[in-house]
């Protein structure tokens, strides 16, 4: 008898929601395009053509300084000025043993930058 009404019950559930989804509701309108508004002008799409370029490379200088690289901020930081001093970055992950001591590891060049110490919590 459970069953029967169980049946029944999931039936009514199943109709009505085919119902509330194919409703007879009013159609969405579809916004009217303006007729009369002028037509846009034609363009020309094609890419000028590529001027022919020098690619010869000059030739080189018998005497050559090194070109000195910006300093980035991280560089700064390696002379002993250590902003973030004494702070503390904690990472969570599921390395565990020496998987996390490998991984602890990689971050002795960043930690020694930056004054920032990085403790990983494995499983």
């Amino acid at each position: 008898m459970l069953q029967k009404r169980f049946a029944t019950l999931a039936i009514l559930v199943i109709m009505s929601m085919l119902l509330a989804s194919c409703g007879g509701g009013t159609a969405t309108p579809v916004p009217a395009t303006a007729t009369n508004a002028p037509a846009a002008a034609a363009t020309d799409t094609t890419a000028p053509e590529a001027q022919a370029t020098d690619t010869t490379a000059p030739e080189a200088a018998t005497a050559t300084t090194p070109a000195k690289a910006e300093e980035t901020a991280t560089q700064g930081t390696a002379g002993g000025d250590k902003p973030f001093a004494g702070k503390t970055v904690t990472i969570f992950g599921v390395a565990a043993d020496e998987q996390a001591r490998l991984f602890q590891n990689e971050f002795t060049a960043f930690q020694e930058r930056t004054g920032i110490k990085v403790v990983y919590e494995g499983n």
